[in-house]
């Protein structure tokens, strides 16, 4: 599998958790550009879930509708531990401010 070969060679993927910003409550599917349903709005996440690689994901930043926007951490067969320090490190060094929701 390429991904066991990916995680030979490095530590850890770090990609988007989302290829959008958030979208509003109750709705199944964000719009895209044209107006209609974007299906492809999280590639990234289900990819692990069908590999079954260990993933976490912390926030990173505020996005314009002053909602977190998640980083994607992804690491090798049975590196959970490694995962989670990283993941904490991570947030410790890179805290964020939350904004007050009405």
């Amino acid at each position: 599998m390429a991904w066991n070969q990916f995680f030979e060679k490095y530590d850890f993927l770090l990609t988007p958790m989302l290829a959008i910003q958030p979208f509003a409550v109750l709705k199944n599917m964000p719009d895209g550009p044209d107006g209609q349903s974007n299906r492809q709005w999280s590639p990234y996440s289900s990819v692990f879930n069908l590999t079954r690689h260990p993933a976490i994901t912390v926030p990173c930043g505020i996005g314009r509708e002053r909602l977190p926007i998640g980083l994607q951490l992804v690491s090798g067969y049975f590196k959970d531990a490694a995962l989670l320090r990283l993941a904490a490190h991570y947030a410790q060094a890179n805290p964020i401010t939350f904004p007050r929701l009405p």
